[in-house]
């Protein structure tokens, strides 16, 4: 099951996503809300059975929620909550993962540590960007 900025809940059926077996009312796309494509989860979905999904494209919601003052400030709070906890994880990947193949260094001034963890969130580094 593929499609990019799109929340699915299964219906029916089995499928498997990233080890974890989801089955009836599971879902997974939540972070469909961020803009940001470095942050966005890349995994698909495998089918193990007849499956039936529900899709709910971001563009959709956004349509929905225009009307509703309540929704939108909850839907930017989840967006908000989403973006920060898959940026820490981004950040962390990324630093842990040069830290360990000796090519950062501990030793950044406070400024040049930020532009690292900007230029981390807006794709310019990641754990392969010095591949050996």
């Amino acid at each position: 099951v593929i499609s990019d900025r799109s929340l699915f809940i299964v219906q029916a059926g089995i499928c498997a996503l990233r080890g974890k077996i989801l089955v009836s009312g599971d879902g997974w796309g939540e972070d469909m809300l961020l803009s940001n494509n470095i942050l966005r989860g890349r995994h698909n979905a495998r089918a193990l059975s007849y499956l039936t999904v529900l899709q709910l494209h971001v563009q959709d919601v956004v349509q929905v929620v225009q009307n509703y003052h309540d929704a939108r400030a909850k839907l930017r709070w989840a967006q908000v909550q989403i973006a920060i906890m898959r940026g820490v994880q981004k950040i962390a990947e990324v630093t842990r993962d040069l830290e360990k193949r000796g090519v950062l260094s501990h030793e950044l001034s406070a400024e040049h540590r930020l532009d690292f963890y900007v230029d981390i969130l807006h794709g310019r580094y990641n754990s392969k960007s010095f591949e050996e």
